[in-house]
């Protein structure tokens, strides 16, 4: 039996414990829960996507089906016309180069939420460029929605909506 001799504490001071304030807690918990709730929250647009709407109608440059492949790093997208095209985006928020054929890009792949936005330069061998962002989402139906605002030199900004059905 071990015995404790407690008259040594007797004359020390306790170090007074410290109290977190309420309102600091409160902070601290629903930061923590919403940076879990954020990451949870990410859709996966994995997927054989078939269009069903643009608008506005008739717009260019609109694939009527898309191969995506989407993991926790990238996000590759193939489609069937214009030659088998694909792209892939890291997904980390950091600008990334790539050249497909003369044209040389710089990409920026990023959540916001749960929707994912792709920056995209594209510079020719002329000298013009164009500029693109797509914000993917997927509605609560299921719906795969990519808003691609088109810029190039020289032109008018335009702004295409695409609704997409899995397959």
């Amino acid at each position: 039996m071990f015995v404790t001799d407690l008259s040594q504490n007797i004359d020390k001071p306790e170090v007074p414990m410290r109290i977190i304030p309420p309102h600091v807690r409160l902070i601290l918990l629903t930061s923590g829960l919403a940076v879990a709730l954020s990451a949870q929250s990410r859709p996966n647009f994995s997927g054989q996507w078939t269009l069903e709407s643009s608008t506005p109608s008739g717009a260019a440059m609109v694939s009527s089906s898309q191969v995506v492949k989407h993991d926790a790093n990238t996000l590759s997208v193939g489609q069937s016309e214009r030659g088998h095209h694909s792209s892939t985006y890291t997904l980390d928020a950091k600008p990334h180069e790539t050249t497909i054929g003369p044209v040389k890009s710089v990409s920026k792949a990023e959540w916001n939420g749960d929707r994912l936005v792709i920056d995209r330069t594209d510079t020719f061998p002329t000298g013009a460029s164009r500029t693109m962002k797509q914000v993917w989402s997927l509605e609560a139906s299921g719906k795969l929605v990519i808003v691609l605002t088109d810029k190039s030199s020289g032109k008018d900004e335009v702004t295409m909506t695409n609704v997409y059905v899995k397959k």
